[in-house]
């Protein structure tokens, strides 16, 4: 239910048709819907190029071309770049066919739902010390390793929310870390907090 309103709330905001008097009768797997307007609701990337990709749904294959127009997302909504689009992501496509046997459309809007940056917060345990940081274990939403990377405004404190160096970052240490998350790479980056629970 949570994803269907979703990907309603992107068709409303690209234009693809206005709310009928019984929103819950839409369906929202579809791939045409009528004045050539295409949706693609979870789509598959094969082949890309700097202005096209190939995406296959349903066991249909459709080219999907890319210009100054179109707009990426990652799954949280927030902007991505075609540099995150990687073959055998997930995708949503709201566009426009653009040839008589609708395979090839003209994207309006790409939405990556494998890219799941978003900042967030996460409690782990150090498993290994890092140049730039560490590695942290955590079985949260079946997390199992996340390399964290520490800047120079990143804010490290203890239990007790006192100011600590990265040299007293321990091996087996207990941390709440707040972040930049990237499901794809399994890296925690922009931290702007790691709490130490060890050290008191």
């Amino acid at each position: 239910m949570k994803y269907n309103k979703i990907v309603l709330g992107l068709l409303l905001a690209a234009g693809v048709f206005a709310v009928p008097a019984y929103a819950s009768e839409i369906k929202t797997k579809v791939v045409a819907i009528k004045n050539n307007r295409a949706v693609i609701t979870q789509g598959i990337v094969g082949a890309k190029s700097t202005s096209s990709m190939s995406v296959s749904e349903n066991e249909v294959t459709y080219t999907v071309n890319l210009n100054a127009n179109t707009m990426l997302r990652r799954k949280f909504g927030a902007k991505s770049s075609l540099d995150e689009i990687s073959t055998g992501d997930t995708v949503n496509v709201i566009g426009k066919f653009t040839d008589d046997a609708k395979t090839t459309i003209l994207a309006r809007m790409i939405r990556d739902l494998s890219v799941q940056k978003r900042k967030a917060t996460f409690v782990g345990e150090i498993t290994s010390l890092t140049s730039g940081g560490f590695v942290m274990s955590t079985v949260s939403e079946k997390r199992i390793n996340q390399t964290v990377t520490i800047s120079t405004t990143t804010k490290l404190v203890n239990r007790k929310e006192v100011a600590i160096v990265q040299a007293d970052l321990k091996v087996g240490d207990r941390v709440r870390v707040k972040g930049m998350w990237d499901n794809n790479t399994s890296t925690v980056t922009e931290v702007t907090q790691v709490k130490d629970y060890t050290i008191k």
